[in-house]
C-alpha cells in the first residue's frame, strides 16, 4: 500500500478547468476579459487588474498608492508586518520603497497598533495589512490610524480566498486590495494575482496574456492538483529539491504578463471558492473543538461579522511537538521574521524589537483544513500534543 501523507494546503482544479485550459493552448484565443469580468462581478464598483502574481499586484498597489497620494516626503516608505511571507518585502523593494516593520499580536495575527503607530511616527507613508491563513483582520482600527497620519491602506488578501467581513469579500475592504491565484492560496489558477482598487490605475497595469511556458504551467497546475492526494503527496514531498514547504526570498520578476493558463482557469476556480471555503470552515471548527485541552495556543474564534477563508488553522505549539506530525499536514510557517532576510534588512529604516513576530517565527504552525483531513488524522494530532494548555 502506498504511504499516506497529507499536504499542508490543497489547490484543487476541476477536470473541466484543465480541459478548457489545454484547449485554449491548442487554439489560442483567451484574453483577460473573462477573468476580469468575473472578478468585477465580485468586487463591484472597483477597478480590477489581473497581474502576473500576487507579489506583482502588491507592487502595483504600492505604486498606485504613491501616485494617488503623491507625498511630499521622499523616499516612499511602507509599513509591513514584521513576520510573514518575504514576498511582502520583495514587492516593496521592487517599487524602491524603504520599509518599516510593525509587530503583530501572536494569537490574533493582527497588527499591534502601538507598534504600527511608531512606524507612522517615524515616517511610514503607506500601510500593508495582511489577512493570514484566511483570518480576517477588521481594517477599521488600522484604517483610522492610517487616516490620522494621512497615509493609504493596502489590504493583502492573498491568503483570504472565500473570506469576507460584513458580506464584503476580502480584497475589497480598503482602498487597494490584492489577491493571489497561486497553488497554496485557496484559489489555484496556476499563478497570477489581481489588484483591486477604488481608484483608476494610472499607467498600463493590465497584464496581457503570455504564451511563454504555458504548457509547463498547465502541467504544474495539473500535477499540484493530482499529487495533492494523500496517497500521492509523499512523492513530491520526498524530493527536497522541490522546496515544498520552504520559505525563501525571491526578488520580484520584471514581467507582468499573465499566463493564458491562468486566465483560462480563473473563471472555474473563482466559481468554486465559496464552496471550498465553507468546507474548510467546517474542518477548522472540528479542529478547534478537539484541540481545546491540547498543549497548543489557539487563536480566538472570529466574530459573527466574519466568514473565514480558513486556508489553514494557525496554532502556537512547540516545534519539538510538531516534528513527527508532518505526515498529517502540520507545517511550520514562516520560521524567520522579515528583518532576518538580507535584502529586506538592507531597506529597513529601523530594526525594532518585535516580540510578537519573534514568537510567531518560533512557534507558529498550521493545521490542514482541506477535504482530505479525516477524523483519524485529527485524533492522531490531538493525541500527540495533548496535555495542559500553556
Amino acid at each position: 500500500m502506498l504511504p499516506r501523507r497529507i499536504p499542508p494546503v490543497l489547490g484543487p482544479i476541476s477536470l473541466r478547468g484543465l480541459v478548457d485550459a489545454s484547449t485554449t493552448l491548442i487554439a489560442p484565443s483567451v484574453t483577460a476579459d473573462a477573468a476580469s469580468n468575473r472578478l468585477r462581478d465580485i468586487f463591484r464598483e472597483r477597478t480590477v487588474t489581473v497581474m502576473a502574481s500576487g507579489t506583482a499586484a502588491l507592487a502595483g498597489a504600492l505604486e498606485s498608492a504613491r501616485l494617488t497620494h503623491r507625498p511630499a516626503t521622499s523616499p516612499w516608505s511602507v509599513a509591513l508586518p514584521a513576520w510573514g511571507c518575504p514576498d511582502l518585502g520583495a514587492a516593496a523593494i521592487a517599487t524602491g520603497a524603504d520599509i518599516h516593520l510593525y509587530d503583530l499580536d501572536p494569537l490574533a495575527l493582527e497588527p499591534d497598533l502601538a507598534s504600527l503607530r511608531s512606524c507612522l511616527q517615524q515616517g511610514a507613508r503607506s500601510v500593508v495589512l495582511v489577512h493570514f491563513f484566511g483570518r480576517i483582520v477588521d481594517p477599521a482600527p488600522v484604517a483610522a490610524l492610517a487616516r490620522e497620519f494621512g497615509v493609504p491602506l493596502i489590504e493583502d488578501a492573498a491568503q483570504a480566498a472565500g473570506a469576507s467581513l460584513d458580506g464584503v469579500p476580502a480584497g475589497g475592504l480598503a482602498e487597494w486590495g490584492i489577491l493571489s491565484f497561486g497553488r497554496g492560496k485557496g484559489c489555484n489558477a496556476g499563478g497570477g494575482g489581481a489588484l483591486i482598487s477604488t481608484h483608476p490605475i494610472e499607467g498600463d497595469r493590465e497584464s496581457s496574456a503570455s504564451s511563454a511556458g504555458d504548457w509547463v504551467i498547465l502541467c504544474k497546475a495539473a500535477a499540484t492538483s493530482i499529487l495533492g492526494h494523500p496517497r500521492l503527496y509523499w512523492l513530491p514531498a520526498s524530493f527536497p529539491g522541490l522546496g515544498l514547504g520552504e520559505t525563501r526570498y525571491h526578488p520580484l520578476a520584471e514581467s507582468r504578463r499573465v499566463s493564458r493558463v491562468t486566465l483560462a482557469l480563473l473563471p472555474h476556480v473563482l466559481a468554486s471558492v465559496g464552496p471550498l471555503a465553507q468546507a474548510r470552515r467546517e474542518q477548522l471548527t472540528r479542529w478547534r473543538v478537539m484541540l481545546e485541552d491540547a498543549d497548543v495556543a489557539l487563536p480566538a474564534p472570529m466574530g459573527s461579522r466574519v466568514l473565514e477563508g480558513a486556508l489553514r488553522f494557525p496554532v502556537l505549539m512547540s516545534p519539538a511537538d510538531a516534528v513527527a506530525l508532518g505526515r498529517y499536514g502540520v507545517a511550520r510557517s514562516y520560521p524567520r521574521c522579515l528583518g532576518d532576510y538580507t535584502p529586506i534588512r538592507a531597506r529597513l529604516r529601523d530594526l525594532p524589537r518585535c516580540p510578537g513576530a519573534e514568537e510567531l517565527a518560533a512557534r507558529l504552525h498550521t493545521l490542514p483544513t482541506h477535504q482530505y483531513v479525516t477524523e483519524a488524522d485529527r485524533l492522531a494530532v490531538v493525541r500527540a500534543v495533548s496535555g495542559t494548555k500553556r
